[in-house]
C-alpha cells in the first residue's frame, strides 16, 4: 500500500529530519478537526472547540512520533484512535460528574427508551419496575441527575443584546455583605448594648467579662471574691434579665 507523504515519512523516520516532521504535522492538522467534528455530537460541553483541537493535535503529534512505516497502513488509520483517546482522556479529566452517576443516567435512559417503545410515554412506575428499584428511589435519582448548563462567563447575559453586559458582570458577589443583613445586625447590636446597660452590677460586668473578653467563670469568681456557684447564679440571672430586656425592645 502506498502511504501518503511517503517521502516525508522516510526523511523523518529514517533520517531524523525535523523539517519533514513539522511538514507532516501541518499536513495532518485537518485530520484533528475531522475527528473532533465527528465526535462533537456526542461530547458534553465541558471544553470549547479550541481546547479540543489543541488536545487532539497533541494526540496527533504523539501518533506521528509513534507511527512506523513498516506497519504498511495509512497514518490516518493509525492516528484517529489516538486523537480520539487524547480528547476523551482530557474530557474525563475535566468532567465533574462521577462515573457511577453517568452509568445511572445511561441505565435510566435505556429504561425510559424501552418503556417508550412498549407503552408510548415512559411512566415512572414502569421505568422503576424496569430498573428494579422503588419509585421514590427513581424520583430521587432523576432529581440528582438533572442536567447542568455550562455558560461562559464572557457570554452576553441577554441573548437579545449581544453587546450588553457579560454574565460575569451580573453574577452576585458571594463575598459581598448583604446590606439588609448588615442593617439588621447593626440594629441587633444596638439592642444588645441597650439591654446590657440596663443590667445591674455585677451582672453587667460578668456578661462583659465572660462573653466579650472570653474569660472563664472561675477567673471572674476570683476577681469578685465569690464562689463559682455564686458566679453561676449571677450568670443565670443576668441571662434572664437580658432576655427580658431584649423582649421589651422587640429584638429577642
Amino acid at each position: 500500500m502506498a502511504i501518503r507523504h511517503a517521502e516525508k515519512w522516510e526523511r523523518y523516520k529514517h533520517h531524523g529530519d525535523n523539517e519533514a516532521r513539522a511538514d507532516l504535522i501541518r499536513e495532518y492538522v485537518p485530520l484533528v478537526h475531522y475527528v473532533i467534528t465527528r465526535m462533537s455530537l456526542k461530547l458534553p460541553c465541558v471544553l470549547d472547540h479550541g481546547d479540543l483541537v489543541a488536545v487532539g493535535t497533541l494526540g496527533m503529534i504523539t501518533a506521528v512520533h509513534a507511527f512506523s512505516l513498516e506497519r504498511g497502513i495509512e497514518f490516518s488509520t493509525f492516528a484517529v484512535p489516538r486523537i480520539r483517546g487524547a480528547v476523551l482522556d482530557e474530557l474525563r479529566r475535566h468532567d465533574w460528574v462521577p462515573r457511577t452517576t453517568r452509568r445511572r443516567t445511561a441505565q435510566i435512559t435505556a429504561a425510559m427508551k424501552y418503556c417508550r417503545e412498549e407503552d408510548g410515554l415512559p411512566d415512572l412506575d414502569r421505568v422503576a419496575e424496569r430498573m428494579d428499584i422503588p419509585r421514590r428511589r427513581l424520583v430521587k435519582l432523576l432529581a440528582r441527575l438533572r442536567p447542568v448548563n455550562f455558560v461562559p462567563l464572557d457570554q452576553p447575559a441577554c441573548e437579545n443584546d449581544p453587546d450588553g453586559m457579560a454574565v460575569s458582570h451580573v453574577l452576585p458577589d458571594e463575598r459581598a455583605e448583604d446590606p439588609q443583613r448588615r442593617a439588621e445586625l447593626a440594629e441587633l447590636c444596638r439592642a444588645v448594648r441597650t439591654a446590657l446597660e440596663a443590667l445591674p452590677e455585677p451582672q453587667r460586668s460578668l456578661i462583659w467579662e465572660h462573653y466579650f473578653k472570653d474569660r472563664e467563670q472561675k477567673d471572674i469568681a476570683r476577681d469578685l471574691r465569690v464562689s463559682r456557684s455564686r458566679v453561676s447564679q449571677i450568670h443565670t440571672c443576668a441571662l434572664n434579665n437580658l432576655r427580658k430586656q431584649m423582649e421589651a425592645l422587640g429584638a429577642a
